[in-house]
């Protein structure tokens, strides 16, 4: 768990068995913001702390969230087809 940005980290009791791997499997930026990272990353210097498609199925995870909350109702998403499957039929024109 941790603060807006990852600012003051903490781990919880009841989640600490898997604390080894977390630190042995994810790359940590040193003495480095993450907005630097991205800066370095996108001039080809550094690769970058959360990789492009781990961050993109997040974010679209996270928005997928706001637009169940915005629209009342539980979603069903197909995301190999990047659809939601019990909405409104799209329309021809």
């Amino acid at each position: 768990m941790h603060d807006t940005y990852g600012a003051n980290p903490r781990l919880l009791p009841s989640r600490c068995r898997i604390r080894r791997a977390i630190l042995t499997e994810l790359p940590r930026i040193e003495k480095e913001e993450h907005e630097m990272n991205w800066v370095q990353c996108s001039q080809g210097q550094t690769e970058a702390s959360c990789p492009f498609e781990y961050a993109a199925r997040l974010t679209e995870t996270m928005l997928l969230g706001v637009v169940s909350l915005r629209s009342g109702k539980k979603l069903e998403y197909d995301a190999a087809n990047m659809r939601i499957t019990n909405g409104r039929k799209p329309t021809t024109t």
